[in-house]
């Protein structure tokens, strides 16, 4: 249910109550009533009425935080794909996060083809495979985890904060101060777009590998290269993290 139609039946409760408990054909509470517990309970049935509707209009009101995924809840990864769509209406995010939720989609198939391949072209638990899915593996974890991690630095983004610091010359808050909060901004926008950016090498990567374990005769194996160069991008992209 959505919080409109929430609010909506809180407000329609509270004026039934009101009216059943304070109407003379009814309960006719009132303060002035001769019984002491009519009147009491006249009271007490206003003080909760009256909390009921602004502290329930005020919860159904406020925004609040989508909450946050961490980096070890990755076997959970469709939170942050829920997370990623609740920016893609963004101004200043919404095409990283469209980006990045796209991405997300080709990693999952693009690992799962290359370890596909690995069991095809090795003996499950020999060093060929071992080595292979060892590294594969490695990746498909620091990429996850990099998904996760820019769904989180969207969370910390207020676009209609970094829309006012576009224009911070024309108010009285020093300059200073919201040059350095404009460039906070900006540097988590540049973090999300090389996080995202690094990933994309792990995937060119990872699709090299499955062509060459896919193409190469039965007596080949792919170089040691391409797995070090994966390694290296791995490493590259935790630190972005």
């Amino acid at each position: 249910m959505k919080n409109k139609e929430k609010i909506v039946l809180l407000n329609i409760f509270i004026i039934i109550v009101t009216i059943v408990c304070y109407s003379p054909g009814l309960l006719n509470l009132r303060p002035s009533d001769d019984s002491i517990f009519r009147a009491g309970m006249s009271i007490m049935m206003a003080l909760g009425l009256g909390f009921a509707f602004f502290y329930g209009n005020y919860e159904l009101l406020r925004d609040k935080p989508l909450p946050k995924i961490e980096r070890s809840d990755i076997m959970n990864i469709e939170q942050a794909e829920r997370l990623l769509r609740n920016y893609f209406g963004g101004k200043y995010v919404g095409k990283s996060a469209k980006a990045a939720d796209e991405q997300l989609q080709r990693m999952l198939k693009s690992f799962q083809r290359t370890e596909s391949l690995i069991d095809e072209r090795f003996d499950k638990g020999s060093l060929s495979w071992e080595k292979y899915y060892s590294v594969v593996e490695s990746a498909q974890q620091t990429a996850l985890q990099n998904i996760v991690s820019m769904a989180n630095r969207m969370q910390m983004f207020d676009e209609t904060e970094y829309q006012r610091l576009q224009h911070y010359k024309d108010d009285m808050i020093p300059d200073d101060l919201q040059e350095q909060q404009l460039q906070l901004y900006e540097k988590n926008m540049d973090t999300i777009k090389n996080g995202i950016a690094l990933n994309e090498k792990l995937l060119l990567k990872m699709d090299t590998l499955s062509l060459e374990l896919s193409d190469v005769k039965d007596e080949y194996k792919p170089g040691d290269a391409l797995l070090e160069e994966i390694e290296r991008l791995t490493e590259e992209v935790k630190l972005y993290q």
